[in-house]
């Protein structure tokens, strides 16, 4: 039979060979029950005593007598006579199996047991070499420091004279220094020495007492120490604020920077602007202009051929982020435009303000020279008409000219005086124009630049102007002087030994 074990110990349930457990006819219904105790679960009646934990079944007692035995039909004879068994009984392989379980195990448990025993003897006797070898190096240790204090005692005493050694011939004498030491060591022994007698003579109850006072003590000098770690710590936090506060300083002086940056860019802008207005006006101004209107040209129409009418509010929303792109690049290039023209028109203002300012210097040193050459100035605004109208009659003649007085006459300083006046009085009224654009917060920088108190709006404008003048009209230049003349004292400017006649003007 091919498909029949013939090698092997049979049905698992009979034993029988000539059978697979599939079709054994002694095979059960139900589950099979466990042939022995190793991992069978008690289905009878309660037992009136238990086993011992550690109790190994054997293998030779009758599983019949067991409650966990196997069916009967396990041990049941096969067909005709034991054909099927070649003649001769076999054991059942289920409880054998389950005995070698049982067997196993219990080894494994004992294998367990022991190796727990010979861990935990091993970790005493580790724990009790380790105890051996602190002793060990307690010991050493203890004998070693013995052996220092040693050393030092005898170096002390041969340094005091105390050594019952031979000297050597070239030994000084002790000197009072080693005297000094000697008297201390022996007043901290003797202080020792009390010290002990007193807690040893002392009863309980003063031991506690004495303790306690030498544990305040040295509390008082651990608090000691903590005042002084804290002390430190407390400089260590002020170093830290310091350095802190030096980085704040150093950010608002850089945020102080930025600000008078934004300023500048707004007082630029703010120029920009007020020129830009002032193009627009004169371009309006333009004497080409019909009616006051802008000068511009003919406008044309983009969709001029077109039939059709354009609806201009059925942009997609996708399109119109370009309309949007196309205004701004044209605001782009107009305000680069207007940069440029006004960039030309601030550098041709500063060409005319350094010209006016040579010709000032110019005026001045002029002015200096004729005063130290000594030559004639007229005090007080008086002038002699007499000799001005020779001078005009002589230019008149000799250039065939009509004698109109003071023609061609040098101006006196006195005219030159009341212009730069004049000047003066201009640059602080356009001064003030200029600052009542700015707001409160952009006259701080300047009113800190020129020294100038902040306060009311119009008060601090009209003090920042005059600062202003004051600075680019030095005072000793731009000061006028007026004489008053009166009849009686006319004759007296100028004066001459023929009597002319003389006139004085204000």
């Amino acid at each position: 039979m091919a498909g029949v074990p013939l090698a092997r110990d049979g049905c698992f349930h009979c034993g029988a060979w000539n059978h697979w457990v599939r079709d054994c006819p002694h095979r059960q219904a139900g589950p099979r029950p466990p042939a022995t105790g190793a991992n069978a679960i008690p289905t009878g009646p309660p037992l009136s005593a238990l086993p011992a934990p550690n109790a190994v079944p054997s293998s030779t007692a009758p599983t019949s007598t067991s409650s966990f035995a196997p069916s009967s039909s396990n041990s049941q004879p096969t067909q005709s006579g034991g054909v099927g068994n070649r003649g001769y009984q076999r054991p059942n392989w289920w409880t054998r199996n389950q005995e070698r379980l049982d067997a196993v195990y219990n080894k494994y448990v004992e294998d367990s047991a022991k190796e727990a025993r010979r861990k935990e003897e091993e970790e005493k006797a580790r724990i009790k070499r380790e105890e051996e070898e602190k002793q060990l190096r307690w010991k050493k240790g203890r004998e070693l420091f013995e052996a220092e204090m040693g050393e030092r005692l005898d170096k002390r005493f041969e340094a005091l004279g105390l050594t019952t050694k031979a000297k050597p011939a070239g030994v000084a004498s002790v000197s009072g220094e080693k005297n000094e030491e000697y008297d201390r060591l022996r007043k901290e022994n003797d202080e020792l020495k009390r010290k002990l007698n007193d807690l040893m003579g002392r009863s309980g109850d003063e031991k506690v007492v004495y303790l306690q006072k030498d544990i305040m003590e040295l509390r008082k000098l651990v608090t000691d120490k903590q005042v002084d770690d804290d002390a430190v710590c407390a400089l260590k936090e002020e170093i830290r604020e310091l350095k802190q506060s030096a980085y704040v300083k150093t950010n608002f002086e850089r945020e102080i920077a930025g600000l008078k940056c934004e300023i500048n860019s707004l007082r630029e802008q703010n120029e920009r602007v007020i020129g830009e207005a002032k193009l627009r006006k004169d371009e309006a101004l333009r004497p080409g202009n019909k009616r006051g209107s802008v000068a511009v040209s003919t406008p044309e129409c983009s969709g001029r051929g077109s039939p059709k009418p354009r609806w201009t509010y059925n942009i997609w929303d996708a399109d119109k982020w370009k309309e949007d792109y196309r205004n701004l690049r044209s605001l782009h290039r107009l305000a680069n435009i207007e940069a440029e023209a006004l960039k030309k028109k601030r550098a041709e203002a500063e060409m005319k303000t350094m010209e006016a300012e040579k010709q000032v210097k110019q005026l001045e040193e002029e002015m200096s020279k004729l005063t130290a050459s000594g030559s004639k100035s007229v005090e007080g605004g008086c002038t002699n008409l007499k000799d001005r109208l020779e001078e005009v009659a002589v230019r008149s003649a000799r250039k065939g000219l009509k004698a109109t007085p003071r023609r061609d006459a040098v101006k006196s300083p006195v005219d030159k005086t009341s212009t730069e006046i004049n000047n003066r009085a201009d640059f602080v009224e356009h001064q003030r124009k200029q600052l009542r654009l700015l707001r409160k917060a952009g006259l701080e920088p300047i009113c800190k630049e020129h020294n100038v108190r902040l306060g009311k709006f119009e008060d601090t404008v009209c003090e920042l102007a005059e600062a202003m003048a004051n600075k680019a009209f030095p005072e000793g230049k731009n000061k006028g002087f007026v004489h008053e003349v009166s009849d009686d004292t006319a004759t007296g400017c100028n004066s001459k030994d023929d009597g002319e006649e003389q006139s004085a003007e204000l």
